[in-house]
Order: structure tokens, then C-alpha cells, then sequence
């Protein structure tokens, strides 16, 4: 492209049809001719509707939409909702608060229990004193069992040892 050159406009853009004066304007095939109502101040010019007023009509309907949507009663029944939210979390703050406490409580629970049991494996080990105390304990009731026995079988046969005592001892 050299200098003295213009580019050419685009003529879509003024409307102007190529080949027209300038001073006519864009006739649409299919519709009636209209003429100028000089009797007005300003005199009217004919148009046919374009897409700026299609686009008014889709921002009206879109208006009147929104205006429709109940924003109070949505705001109201979220509010609501909040509330209920936040009744409900401190709630369940109380619940895991109490679940904690009883926790720990089983936790205590467990470990004394665990500590009793170790003792009680103590007392039952094989090498503990007190299993060998118990051992020394069980032989002499044994043997208090079998005293008892023998003194029983006795009496059986005298009975009257009871009152008299034993035959053959000093008195």
C-alpha cells in the first residue's frame, strides 16, 4: 500500500448501498415503501425496527423476571436457615464435648483395668511368692482335711471317746 492510497470504507457500516448517491438511504426488500410526515416538527423519518429495540424487549422480559423472584422471602429463609445451621453446631459442639469427656473416662477405665489385670498376672505367675504362700496355704488345709477325716473315721468307731477320751491315755 503506498501513501495517497485510501483504504476503502466499509459501507455496511454507514448504510449506504454501493452505487447509491450518498444522500439516499438503505431501502429493506419486503417492506412497504414509507414516505417523510413533513407535517410534524421535526419531521419524522420512516424506520423499520432494528436490533436495539430486540435487545430493549430481552432487557425488559429479563427485568420483569428478576422483579418476580421473591428476594425477601429468599433472604428471610436464609436467614432462617443460618440460624437453625448455627442452633445445630453448637449442638453437636455440646455432643462432641460430652463424647470427649466420656473418652477419657474409658480411657481411665481402661487403664486401671489393664493395671488390675497386670496385678492379677502377678499373682498367678509361676515364680510369684504369693502363688508359692497360696501352695503352702493349700497343703496345710490338706492336711487339716485329712486330720479331720481320720478324727471323723474315729468317732465313727468309738463314740464314746467323746465323753471318756481316748483308751489307754493317763487321765
Amino acid at each position: 500500500m503506498g501513501y495517497g492510497r485510501r483504504k476503502p470504507r466499509n459501507c455496511a457500516r454507514r448504510r449506504f448501498q454501493p452505487g447509491l448517491d450518498p444522500g439516499q438511504f438503505d431501502r429493506d426488500a419486503g417492506v412497504a415503501p414509507a414516505y417523510v410526515d413533513w407535517s410534524q416538527n421535526p419531521p419524522q423519518l420512516p424506520t423499520t425496527p432494528g436490533q436495539l429495540e430486540a435487545v430493549e424487549a430481552s432487557v425488559g422480559n429479563i427485568i420483569k423476571k428478576l422483579n418476580q423472584i421473591p428476594l425477601q422471602q429468599i433472604g428471610d429463609n436464609l436467614n432462617q436457615s443460618l440460624a437453625n445451621l448455627d442452633l445445630t453446631l453448637v449442638s453437636a459442639r455440646g455432643t462432641l464435648h460430652n463424647a470427649n469427656t466420656t473418652l477419657n473416662s474409658a480411657s481411665t477405665a481402661f487403664n486401671n483395668a489393664s493395671s488390675a489385670l497386670n496385678n492379677a498376672n502377678g499373682l498367678i505367675e509361676p515364680s510369684s511368692i504369693q502363688l508359692e504362700e497360696v501352695d503352702q496355704t493349700l497343703q496345710e488345709v490338706r492336711r487339716a482335711a485329712r486330720s479331720l477325716q481320720v478324727l471323723a473315721d474315729y468317732l465313727e468307731q468309738h463314740p464314746e471317746a467323746l465323753i471318756r477320751g481316748k483308751r489307754g491315755e493317763a487321765q
